[in-house]
């Protein structure tokens, strides 16, 4: 991991919820994360983590055919990408927008 961004955070009596986006040192690059912290009096009791492990669980041949949408982090196939830019030597793969619409 290189490192953690705190996207917000939700809080009640007794439980506090984070939603996180990790960056890593990995293909997916960066992926979103939700903490679920609930309290016994001022110790922490369970901590409930959920994530998509899709991303991760692909085999390298799969791999070198999918990217990751740098906007949406969702997977697109390279081929089939609506869009494609290059920037700073590096290729980005983008899904379809909302609405099935393509992007220009």
């Amino acid at each position: 991991m290189k490192s953690v961004e705190v996207r917000t955070l939700f809080d009640a009596p007794d439980q506090t919820c984070a939603i996180l986006t990790l960056v890593v040192d990995h293909d997916v690059e960066r992926f979103t994360m939700v903490e679920w912290y609930r309290f016994e009096g001022d110790r922490i009791a369970s901590v409930e983590t959920i994530f998509d492990t899709g991303p991760f669980l692909r085999r390298p041949a799969e791999s070198a055919k999918v990217a990751v949408d740098p906007v949406c982090h969702m997977s697109v196939l390279r081929d089939a990408a609506a869009a494609t830019r290059e920037h700073a030597g590096r290729v980005y793969h983008f899904s379809r927008r909302p609405g099935g619409r393509r992007m220009r």
